[in-house]
């Protein structure tokens, strides 16, 4: 006599004499999408959210090229990662390479996500001299430099100086208003450029401050 048939196993999930079949989903691989901001300069440290999917805690990321730093990285979701990063003052410009890899090794790589930029410069300021009076005086500069990005700032060392608006004409020249106030201390002042990428510039005292002789 032949011994019973076995009975047929049950759909993957459907109910067992020992209860419920355990449903097994093969792990997707991560990925990474874009990183915001896209650009950093030389000297500048900054925090950058990568985008993607698979993220996970005990991953690790890193940049190729040299003069890119990850400080430290925290996962926010499985979607988003949140990076501080330092890039040294003598890093190559151009793009850079982000890898993550998974605690499992499944990498993903955002090719050329982010770009490495020069710093901006600041060579001089048209007029270079300006002057307080007993009221308000409204005045319009011109700082000539290079490498000047939309959204940037301009600041004025000392005090008595009120930035009004700004307007990057060029990447060579930005249009600046301002209101020099009764109580501005004579002498000179620092320009000082700050690009949204974090570059950094400083024209040491290219403004002169005076007052009109009463």
């Amino acid at each position: 006599p032949h011994p019973p048939a076995s009975p047929p196993a049950p759909p993957v999930g459907e109910a067992t004499p020992g209860g419920f079949a355990q449903v097994m989903r093969p792990q997707l691989p991560p990925t990474v999408s874009g990183l915001s901001p896209g650009s950093l300069a030389r000297g500048a440290s900054a925090q950058i959210v990568a985008s993607g999917s698979g993220f996970s805690a005990g991953g690790a990321t890193s940049f190729s090229g040299s003069g890119v730093a990850i400080k430290s990285a925290a996962v926010k979701s499985a979607t988003e990662l949140v990076l501080d990063v330092s890039v040294a003052a003598d890093a190559p410009t151009g793009p850079r390479d982000l890898t993550y890899t998974d605690p499992a090794g499944s990498k993903a790589t955002c090719t050329g996500c982010l770009r490495v930029t020069p710093p901006p410069t600041v060579s001089s300021v048209n007029p270079n001299i300006v002057f307080a009076d007993l009221s308000p005086v409204k005045k319009t500069l011109l700082v000539n430099g290079t490498g000047f990005l939309k959204g940037l700032a301009v600041e004025f060392s000392g005090n008595g100086i009120v930035l009004d608006s700004l307007v990057v004409e060029s990447p060579t020249r930005i249009r600046v208003d301002i209101t020099i106030l009764p109580e501005a201390d004579y002498g000179s002042r620092n320009v000082v450029v700050r690009n949204p990428d974090g570059g950094v510039a400083t024209c040491a005292k290219c403004l002169m401050m005076s007052r009109v002789p009463f």
